[in-house]
């Protein structure tokens, strides 16, 4: 008699929704060499181990279905049963702070809480793994539980990504069948992090301006030294904090983007340490890898804003990053949607405008990736803005393809006898709000503003511009005021386009 054990890796768990209509990946870790086979209704099929004990088995595409059925996985006599899986579309919900919001901070969460009812939405948070020691075989942090897929209920959903949540209330009221969200994110983190170590180290311009310096940072330092670092880190946030909380009993009239801008924002980065989950690679070996096996049916990545600063070389990293997962996940056409960053005020030198316009620019480079604008949302001084609720809807309307596949953006442009014309996708009319210009600058650098009011014609926008126009911008600042919409509401991208030799191109 088989007796049990783990033969799948922890992302198989009771409860667990696959992708219908699309081959199955499943995967885990025996004794090396061990014959594994896996059934799944009608259908058994066998494989074996490799050297390091891995094993993965492919299964045929299975129909979308409310029943839900049983796995079962045999070898070297122990046996594991994944009870209760469905078939319906799955989601993959990564990136930083912002998508990793949990809706029981988020400012509608009580009434949710009060509303909710569902019997088709599950998830699954993966764990947080910030350093595996693999001398002693130990993680950290040290008390983090396995994770296990969920059916999202009033008591559990305010652990959920708050972004997710609301786009999966929209998938499931729209969608038939059951909706699975794999949450996988950590605050804080760069594009650098969620990538293989090797990958970066293999460009010359990824591993001077992240392997180097981390490296450096941690050249011939003790644990002591470490320590140290951390103290006098932990003193500064202390210190910022009473100094908030001083100014805000002060001046109890004003609002915490006044306060920020007297006191200043919380001290950001730590200091780096050999296992900081900060470091380039690092949350692609703990977490990343945690789902290799995983089948989705979408990629949604909000990040960015920790890379504000490493804006020049966010579009090596981003590409690197679509390209890497979808060659981890075996799916070469497996769809992204990317987050256009909301308005934030306080980056330096246009830096946010520029991660947008290099989101903008992947849309356009890069087959079967979509782009989600709330660059007309966010709040001036917060960079957690607390209303999940308003992009959530959104990002869930375009999944669910129920008005357009993505926001507004550039289709094509070209540029005549001083006419700039720009074709807009994803749009039949342009509506104009609010008092938005284009800035125009000439190649002296001087700069026009020519008000984009009388300028539509269906989904196209045609500017006359001035003698020696080497540039047109259209909300290309941290926190633009973006007044260009389509029949839904929905904004158009922020771009930069540059003029050259007579030709226009977005700028990178």
């Amino acid at each position: 008699m088989n007796k049990m054990g783990q033969i799948f890796a922890d992302y198989f768990s009771d409860n667990m929704v696959l992708p219908a209509n699309k081959e199955i990946r499943f995967g885990g870790t025996v004794k090396p060499y061990t014959k594994v086979l896996l059934s799944l209704e009608k259908v058994t099929i066998e494989t074996s181990a490799d050297s390091r004990g891995e094993w993965s088995i492919e299964f045929p595409a299975h129909a979308a279905s409310k029943k839900a059925i049983s796995i079962i996985g045999k070898s070297g006599g122990f046996s594991q049963i994944i009870n209760n899986v469905h078939f319906g579309r799955v989601f993959l919900f990564a990136g930083q702070s912002n998508i990793e919001f949990k809706l029981e901070d988020e400012q509608h969460f009580e009434n949710e809480k009060k509303i909710y009812q569902n019997d088709s939405v599950y998830f699954f948070n993966v764990p947080q793994i910030e350093f595996f020691d693999k001398r002693r075989n130990k993680k950290r942090p040290t008390d983090l539980k396995k994770g296990q897929w969920l059916l999202a209920t009033r008591d559990n959903i305010g652990g959920m990504s708050a972004i997710a949540f609301y786009a999966s209330k929209v998938l499931a009221r729209d969608y038939e069948g059951p909706i699975g969200i794999v949450d996988c994110y950590k605050g804080g983190t760069s594009a650098s992090c969620w990538l293989p170590l090797n990958l970066l180290k293999e460009s010359k311009v990824l591993n001077d301006h992240f392997i180097k310096p981390f490296e450096d940072a941690i050249l011939n330092k003790t644990k002591a030294d470490f320590d140290q670092e951390d103290l006098n880190y932990e003193k500064k946030v202390k210190n910022h904090q009473n100094s908030l909380l001083e100014y805000q009993k002060k001046y109890p009239e004003k609002t915490l983007n006044e306060v920020k801008d007297v006191v200043g924002h919380t001290p950001w980065p730590p200091p780096m340490r050999p296992e900081s989950y900060l470091r380039p690679g690092g949350l692609f070996e703990t977490m990343i890898l945690q789902i290799k096996y995983g089948t989705f049916n979408n990629v949604v990545w909000y990040q960015g804003e920790n890379d504000t600063e490493n804006a020049d070389y966010y579009e090596e990293l981003l590409s690197n990053l679509i390209n890497t997962w979808r060659e981890l996940f075996r799916d070469k056409s497996l769809p992204f949607l990317l987050i256009q960053l909301p308005g934030y005020e306080d980056g330096i030198d246009n830096t946010w405008a520029k991660i947008r316009q290099v989101q903008l620019r992947a849309t356009m480079k890069i087959p079967y990736v979509k782009l989600c604008s709330i660059s007309d949302l966010g709040e001036s001084h917060n960079i957690h803005p607390t209303d999940k609720k308003t992009p959530g809807i959104r990002i869930g309307n375009i999944l669910q393809e129920n008005q357009y596949a993505e926001t507004p953006g550039i289709t094509k442009m070209c540029y005549e006898a001083n006419r700039l014309t720009i074709i807009v996708s994803h749009a039949l009319t342009l509506s104009f709000k609010n008092n938005t210009q284009f800035v125009v600058k000439t190649k002296g650098n001087k700069v026009e503003s020519l008000f984009s009011a009388n300028n539509f014609a269906g989904n196209k926008i045609e500017i006359d511009l001035p003698q020696g126009a080497a540039s047109v911008e259209y909300g290309f600042i941290n926190f633009p005021n973006l007044g260009i919409f389509n029949e839904f509401g929905l904004p158009l991208s922020p771009f930069r386009i540059v003029i050259e030799k007579e030709k226009a191109r977005l700028s990178k």
